[in-house]
């Protein structure tokens, strides 16, 4: 009986971490989706400073000269001036954002999937210890470590991603002075989703320390009293 006590705990713990942590990605998801309008502002952007530098550079004129030319309303430069005005529509980024924008509206089912697997988790880990609790203070213990490794992750993220694009960028052979205008849109349309996630990742570990403690001290009293009465 006590290895399956043993099992039903552990089983429980990894649904029950796993769970959380899903539950707090979905929130990440949901603030990015409502960043994504910052997204497009910064795309947007550098798409037109894309579009300007090979423009510049084929052509042999300067950025006030080409705009200049647009002015003419030349019709020898229609397509050129019609991709500065709309560069996301030129450089076909648009389409990628909106793919982006479903992906993103899809994970954020992953919310209602955290909480389920919480609920089956913190279920497994009640008919492991069969008292309420033992099990809740476990409950308590696993969640504040599971929402505090959640603020380190998501305080790191911006390194991760600025690694993963430096080795993306180097296997691709993408000119480096791509790089920071890559950077600059992704990080600016993360900051705010990290920074939020990181505030609900510290409400929820402080939330589930105190819920630690209060536990503890109900089991220290459940058990004191269980001691006088023997």
């Amino acid at each position: 009986m006590g290895i399956f006590k043993i099992m039903s705990r552990a089983f429980g713990g990894l649904l029950l971490v796993t769970g959380l942590f899903l539950f707090i990605f979905s929130f990440f998801i949901t603030y990015s989706l409502g960043n994504i309008p910052i997204l497009e502002e910064s795309v947007d952007e550098a798409s037109y400073e894309l579009l300007m530098s090979e423009i510049t550079t084929r052509s042999n004129l300067t950025e006030s000269e080409v705009l200049a030319l647009c002015e003419t309303g030349d019709e020898r430069a229609k397509d050129v001036c019609d991709a500065i005005d709309n560069p996301m529509e030129a450089t076909g980024l648009n389409d990628s954002i909106i793919s982006l924008e479903q992906g993103l509206k899809a994970l954020e089912g992953l919310r209602n999937l955290g909480i389920i697997l919480f609920l089956i988790g913190s279920l497994f880990i009640y008919l492991g210890y069969l008292n309420i609790l033992n099990a809740l203070f476990s409950i308590s213990v696993k969640s504040a470590i599971t929402s505090g490794f959640s603020i380190i992750v998501y305080k790191f993220t911006p390194n991760i991603i600025l690694k993963a694009l430096n080795s993306i960028i180097i296997e691709k052979n993408i000119p480096m002075e791509y790089f920071d205008i890559i950077r600059n849109v992704i990080l600016t349309w993360l900051k705010y989703p990290i920074n939020q996630t990181v505030i609900l990742s510290i409400i929820f570990t402080i939330m589930f320390i105190c819920l630690s403690i209060l536990f503890y001290m109900l089991k220290r009293k459940r058990l004191n009293k269980d001691n006088k009465k023997k």
